[in-house]
């Protein structure tokens, strides 16, 4: 099971109950990764609160916000990708897993890039 929410606090309770192995996906809307002073905040909270994966919007996403992830041992996803440049750019980037409006572009960008 994995559970995704844009609260940390929703997050880590959910980590407290949860059998290991569960994972966690702390999506990070733009106004909060605003607040919380940018990516390497919110990595540095996401290690805190022990949470695996990140998913930012996917216009936050970019080769130095992957490079920062994968430096932090954080897992990075993606979530609004919904156009065929943004599913060719998050696989590009190698994001773990992002959500999309649009499955069928993301299936046949995945099947191209294979």
């Amino acid at each position: 099971t994995v559970v995704s929410a844009f609260s940390l606090d929703t997050l880590a309770r959910f980590r407290d109950i949860a059998k290991p192995g569960h994972g966690c996906i702390w999506l990070i809307a733009p106004p909060t990764l605003r607040h919380i002073g940018g990516i390497a905040s919110a990595l540095k909270l996401a290690q805190d609160f022990d949470i695996g994966e990140i998913a930012p919007r996917a216009p936050d996403v970019d080769a130095a916000v992957a490079m920062a992830a994968h430096a932090a041992g954080v897992r990075l996803g993606a979530y609004a990708v919904n156009d065929r440049e943004t599913i060719q750019r998050m696989l590009h980037l190698g994001v773990v897993a992002f959500t999309s409006d649009r499955p069928d572009l993301a299936l046949a960008a995945r099947a191209a890039a294979a």
